[in-house]
């Protein structure tokens, strides 16, 4: 009838394996085993933003983590074996353990299958249970249509959480280490390595500092040190918010308080718009939010706990959420699938850096040598694969996260004119258009960027755009 179906699960391997007309429906030519180990997983070019990869189990020891396996098979790499059927275009194989086989016969995780003028599209696993399967589906509506044009918050962001402090804390493990004071070491180890990576790769920070970590030594917060680093950050448009955490675990209530004390002897106060929260619960954050400290305060960043299907919204009338979606001193293979995903839906990025290991290292690898090693790595890697969005503080990403909720728009086209409107907002809007074979060739009301073949970024500027297109090639057209 030319609607298009999505399967986000599939039936039992027995129920595919004993009905034709099943397997015909989810284009499956052949139920080759009933149950294969993996050992990494290859994703094609041009369904989810990014590009092509390759997720090899030899490459990385978080293989594992990765992804859970089918539904047949939890908690393992293992999947039954589907060979696909002609008129399917597949976007995701699993790589066989031990299988000496060509590509195009590696089992299907994520594919399509074309019926006339509709598709049907299948997912071999467990990917669409959490924030990815938003990433996903996004990816498939794209597919689905001769263009597909929706909004994004266009914001990556980098948080630094737990740095700077502002207290000579942990004396003895910091000369023992780096034969330098805390104090020192965050200035002339972090800092300078920290920035210039940022530079490199055109990223702001936002520094989630704390005056102190531990409130119940002797050591306390230096106002030098605050006027220091407010300068510093704003000379690179780093923005300052505030760590709700410190070693010593005292109620957040006696830390803002202590904290607040500081602040009005150091500077005459000071107001902070953000707020790192990392897992509290959202009674706790409310609470913290009563508090004068954080008056101003206009958005809160919390962890990724991998049960949230959208990681923006409100947590209360006046104040953002806004989640982490990937540790960055560790690099996975999830958090690189996540981002993908949320890179496709919502043009988003946000990794947290905790600095607060180097003062307070619990492990050998916490040693600024291997921490500065692997957020160099983690921010190069999303660096290069993802240059087209904006890099954001997160105040910035709250102005867009708000922007973003208010908007309403609507969309058209008419010959090879898309026509675009829209509605509820002051400012800028942006969107992702993808295409199949056709690129933009002029814009009104705007301005569009390539992120790559088929995906451009959309800048609306104006209440309505029309974007113009042309085919991709045009010799193929001639």
């Amino acid at each position: 009838a030319g609607t298009h179906l999505v399967f986000c699960g599939l039936p039992d391997v027995s129920v595919i394996k004993g009905d034709a007309q099943v397997r015909e429906l989810l284009g499956i030519r052949k139920v080759l085993e009933e149950e294969t180990n993996v050992s990494g997983f290859y994703l094609g070019e041009g369904f989810l933003l990014g590009g092509e990869t390759i997720y090899l189990e030899k490459e990385s020891p978080d293989a594992d983590t990765f992804l859970p396996g089918s539904e047949a098979f939890p908690g393992e790499r293992t999947f039954p074996w589907y060979l696909p059927a002609s008129g399917t275009k597949v976007y995701m194989r699993g790589i066989p353990e031990g299988a000496a086989v060509k590509t195009e016969n590696y089992p299907i995780v994520m594919w399509r299958k074309s019926f006339g003028t509709a598709y049907v599209f299948a997912v071999n696993g467990s990917f669409m249970e959490g924030m990815e399967g938003m990433g996903i589906l996004s990816a498939m509506s794209a597919e689905m249509y001769s263009y597909e044009i929706y909004p994004v918050l266009n914001a990556r962001n980098i948080l630094l959480t737990g740095y700077p402090s502002l207290a000579d804390e942990n004396a003895e493990e910091m000369e023992r280490l780096y034969s330098r004071s805390v104090k020192q070491v965050f200035q002339e180890l972090l800092w300078p390595n920290i920035a210039a990576v940022l530079e490199k790769h055109r990223y702001k920070a936002t520094c989630m500092m704390t005056p102190q970590y531990d409130y119940t030594d002797d050591n306390l917060p230096d106002g030098r040190q605050l006027a220091y680093y407010l300068k510093i950050f704003n000379e690179h448009g780093a923005e300052t918010g505030l760590w709700g955490f410190s070693v010593s675990d005292p109620p957040l209530a006696g830390k803002l308080a202590s904290d607040g004390a500081f602040l009005r002897e150091a500077l005459g106060g000071y107001g902070f718009a953000s707020l790192y929260a990392g897992d509290m619960e959202d009674l706790e954050i409310r609470e913290a939010l009563g508090e004068e400290l954080l008056g101003s305060v206009r958005t809160v960043v919390r962890e990724h706990d991998g049960t949230q299907a959208m990681p923006v919204g409100f947590l209360s009338g006046d104040v953002t959420a806004q989640r982490v979606i990937g540790d960055g001193l560790t690099y996975t293979y999830e958090s690189d699938f996540l981002v993908r995903c949320m890179e496709t839906a919502l043009g988003y990025f946000s990794i947290s850096f905790d600095l607060s290991r180097v003062a307070y290292p619990e492990e050998d690898g916490d040693g600024w040598e291997q921490l500065s090693k692997a957020l160099g790595t983690t921010i190069g890697i999303y660096g290069q694969s993802f240059r087209g969005f904006h890099a954001t503080t997160a105040s910035e990403c709250d102005a867009r996260i708000r922007q973003f909720l208010a908007l309403d728009y609507r969309d058209g086209r008419i010959n090879d004119a898309i026509h675009l409107q829209v509605e509820g907002i002051t400012g800028p809007a942006w969107f992702v258009l993808r295409t199949h074979n056709e690129a933009i060739e002029d814009m009104e009301g705007g301005s569009w960027q390539e992120l790559e073949e088929g995906a451009y970024l959309i800048e609306v500027t104006d209440k309505r755009a029309v974007l113009t297109l042309k085919p991709a090639d045009e010799r193929f057209y001639r």
